[in-house]
């Protein structure tokens, strides 16, 4: 480990040991073979594990896929229905580290599946007697932030409506998000 000049406060001092232990168990997970890594994630981010969610955990696990530079496309293309199905239908702020995450994945293949999957997850939420117009809203900036801009207006000519009472989100938003994309 690093050695850091004494002169520095104690808390210093104990941040940067934590920190490089941290960064150090961080690295021997990412070495982990594909089933343990996609193992270890699905247990978090799927309620099929557990009776109850820990949405704190939750948060705790995306903000972690989304925020640590070290994760490569492969590990967080494990669980990206996982993450999809989150950045849809969690709370605001665990949904945007899962959108976060998931705009980590570069795949064109990975980002098919994921822009399926909002179509899917879509037309279940229509099924529905009481739907969640979140989804609807979070469905478009996903895809918007995809920037998959035929996507991007099938859905918003699909669930307009749904969208406008998701998010507020109008025609003339719809043009101008549709315009951004490259």
């Amino acid at each position: 480990m690093i050695a850091f000049d004494k002169e520095h406060s104690p808390s210093w001092l104990a941040l940067m040991k934590d920190y490089q232990r941290y960064r150090a168990a961080v690295f021997r997970w990412v070495e982990e073979n594909a089933e343990v890594k996609q193992k270890d994630l699905l247990m978090e981010l799927t309620p099929l594990f557990g009776n109850k969610r820990d949405l704190s955990r939750r948060l705790l696990v995306t903000d972690f896929l989304q925020s640590t530079d070290m994760w490569d496309e492969k590990t967080i293309a494990l669980v990206w229905k996982e993450l999809t199905q989150i950045a849809l239908s969690e709370q605001e702020e665990v949904a945007g580290w899962a959108a976060q995450a998931l705009l980590k994945i570069k795949s064109s293949s990975v980002r098919a599946c994921i822009i399926e999957e909002i179509f899917l997850l879509a037309q279940q939420e229509l099924k529905k007697d009481k739907l969640d117009f979140v989804l609807f809203g979070m469905g478009c900036t996903l895809l918007w932030q995809l920037g998959s801009k035929e996507c991007f207006e099938r859905f918003c000519t699909l669930y307009k409506n749904e969208i406008y009472f998701g998010i507020g989100f109008d025609e003339t938003d719809f043009k101008e998000m549709a315009q951004s994309i490259k």
